[in-house]
C-alpha cells in the first residue's frame, strides 16, 4: 500500500513537472516569435511606427487587465477549490457569470477610454491617435483572451490555455503582416494593429467555443446558478495590483517611458527590454521545473528539504544568469542590430537592463514561495510601493538620461522589491531563498 501510495506520488510529480515544461517551451516559443516579428516590423515600417504600435498596444494590454477585474488570476483559486470539493455548480457560474462580468467592463472601459480620447484633441498626438483608438477597441476582445486563456489552465486544459493566446495569435499576426509587406502595402502601426484585432477576434471565438464544450464535457448535467460577485471580487482585486507588477512590468514601463520619449526611442527601449529579458527565461525554467516540488514540499512540512531545493535552484540560477550576461556583452551589439542599425543605440541599456535579471537570480525564488505557502498577499504593499517608486523614477531619470533612465529606474526598484520580498521570505517561511545565504539552514519550521 506504501509503496503505490508512493508509486502515485511520483507520478503526480512528474505530471506536474511535464505541464511546467510544456507552459515554458511554449513562452519560449512565443518570446521567440514576438521577438522576430518586432525585428520584422522594425525592418519593414521603421522605429518610429513600431514604437507607436508597442505604446498603443501596451495600453491595451494594461486597460484588458483592468477590465478582468483580477478574475483570471483568481480563477486558480476559485476552480482549484471546486474541483478538489467536486463543486461542478461553482465552476461553471465562475466561468459564466465573470465572462459576462469582464466582457461588460471591458466595453465600458474601452467606450470611455476612447470618448476621452476623441473629445480631448491633446490627449494623445495626432499621428498616434488612429492607431490608438483600435488599440482601445481590442480591449475587450484582449480581455476576455486573457480570461479563456487563465480560465482553461485553471481546470487543467493547457493546450487550450496556451496555444491560442501564446502561440496562434503571434505566429497568425507575424505571417498576416509578412503576407501584407510581399504583396507590396506600406506597413505602419495602424495597418498592424488592426491586423492584431482582425486576427485576435476568431481566436477569441475558438477560444470560447472550446472553453464551454470542455466544461460541458466535464459537467454535462449541471447549470450555472451560485453567483457570488462580491465575493470573487474581494478576491481579486488584490490580485490585480500584484499582477500589474509581475506580468505587465513591460508595459507598465513602456507607457511610462512614453510620457518623456519619442516613439523611436520607445521601440529601442522595448527592444533592449525583450533582449535582456532572455536570461529571465533560465530563471523561469528553473522555477517552471522545480515549482511542484517545492509545493510538495512545502505541504509536507519539510522545510530542511526545502531550503536545500531553494539554495541549489537559486545557484543554478545565478550561474545561468551570469553566462547569460556575458553572451549579451559579447553579442549584444549584434542581437540589437538585428532591428536596425539605429538599435544599436540600446547596447549600454541592454547591459542595465542584464544586471536586473541577475538582481532576480541572486534574491531567488521569494515570489514563488509566498504564492506555494498561501504569503502571497504580503507582497501587496511590495508591489504597491514598487509601482510607485518605478513611476517617481522615471520622472526623475528619463528625462535627463533616456533609455539609459529607464534601464536604471528598473534596476533599483526590480532591487528595492527583491530584497523587500526576501526578508518577507525569511521573516514568514524560514527559508532564506537568496544567494548570500546558500547553504544556510532554515530558520524554523513553519508560521505559515
Amino acid at each position: 500500500m506504501i509503496k503505490k501510495l508512493k508509486q502515485m506520488l511520483r507520478d503526480k510529480t512528474a505530471n506536474l513537472m511535464g505541464r511546467a515544461l510544456f507552459m515554458f517551451v511554449c513562452r519560449i516559443v512565443a518570446a521567440f516569435t514576438v521577438i522576430v516579428m518586432q525585428v520584422a516590423l522594425a525592418r519593414w515600417m521603421g522605429a518610429e511606427q513600431l514604437g507607436i504600435y508597442i505604446y498603443s498596444f501596451a495600453w491595451c494590454v494594461l486597460f484588458a487587465a483592468v477590465a478582468g477585474l483580477g478574475l483570471p488570476d483568481a480563477a486558480f483559486r476559485f476552480v482549484g477549490k471546486a474541483m478538489a470539493s467536486g463543486n461542478g455548480n461553482l465552476i461553471l457560474s465562475y466561468a459564466f457569470f465573470n465572462s459576462r462580468t469582464i466582457l461588460v467592463s471591458g466595453v465600458v472601459l474601452a467606450a470611455v477610454a476612447c470618448a476621452l480620447v476623441i473629445g480631448i484633441e491633446d490627449l494623445i498626438e495626432p499621428g498616434t491617435r488612429e492607431t490608438f483608438l483600435i488599440a482601445l477597441v481590442s480591449v475587450p476582445v484582449f480581455a476576455l483572451m486573457m480570461w479563456f486563456s487563465t480560465l482553461a489552465q485553471s481546470f487543467y486544459r493547457y493546450r487550450l490555455a496556451i496555444l491560442p493566446m501564446l502561440i496562434f495569435r503571434p505566429v497568425l499576426l507575424l505571417f498576416a503582416v509578412f503576407l501584407l509587406w510581399a504583396a507590396g502595402f506600406s506597413l505602419s502601426a495602424y495597418s498592424v494593429i488592426l491586423v492584431h484585432l482582425f486576427i485576435m477576434l476568431p481566436i477569441l471565438w475558438g477560444q470560447f467555443y472550446y472553453v464551454r464544450y470542455a466544461l460541458k464535457e466535464l459537467y454535462p448535467a449541471i447549470k450555472a446558478t451560485e453567483k457570488q460577485t462580491s465575493t470573487w471580487l474581494r478576491t481579486a482585486i488584490p490580485l490585480l495590483i500584484t499582477a500589474f507588477f509581475i506580468k505587465y512590468f513591460l508595459e507598465l514601463n513602456v507607457i511610462m517611458a512614453g510620457i518623456y520619449l519619442p516613439a523611436d526611442q520607445i521601440a529601442i527601449f522595448n527592444a533592449t527590454f525583450r533582449s535582456a529579458f532572455l536570461i529571465g527565461f533560465g530563471i523561469l525554467a528553473m522555477d517552471a521545473i522545480t515549482a511542484p516540488r517545492v509545493a510538495e514540499l512545502h505541504s509536507g512540512d519539510n522545510l530542511q528539504e526545502l531550503q536545500r531545493l531553494v539554495s541549489q535552484s537559486t545557484r543554478i540560477k545565478c550561474i545561468g544568469s551570469l553566462i547569460g550576461m556575458a553572451l549579451l556583452v559579447v553579442f549584444g551589439k549584434f542581437v540589437l542590430g538585428l532591428f536596425g542599425p539605429e538599435f544599436v543605440a540600446g547596447y549600454k541599456a541592454l547591459l542595465i537592463l542584464a544586471i536586473s535579471q541577475l538582481i532576480v537570480a541572486a534574491f531567488g525564488a521569494g515570489a514563488q514561495l509566498l504564492t506555494v505557502s498561501g504569503n502571497h498577499d504580503r507582497c501587496l504593499v511590495v508591489f504597491a510601493c514598487s509601482a510607485a517608486a518605478l513611476f517617481a523614477l522615471h520622472a526623475l531619470l528619463v528625462p535627463r538620461y533616456g533609455i539609459n533612465g529607464v534601464a536604471v529606474a528598473v534596476v533599483l526598484v526590480i532591487s528595492i522589491q527583491s530584497f523587500w520580498v526576501n526578508r518577507i521570505v525569511i521573516s514568514q517561511l524560514g527559508i532564506y531563498p537568496s544567494i548570500l545565504h546558500v547553504g544556510k539552514r532554515t530558520a524554523k519550521l513553519s508560521t505559515s
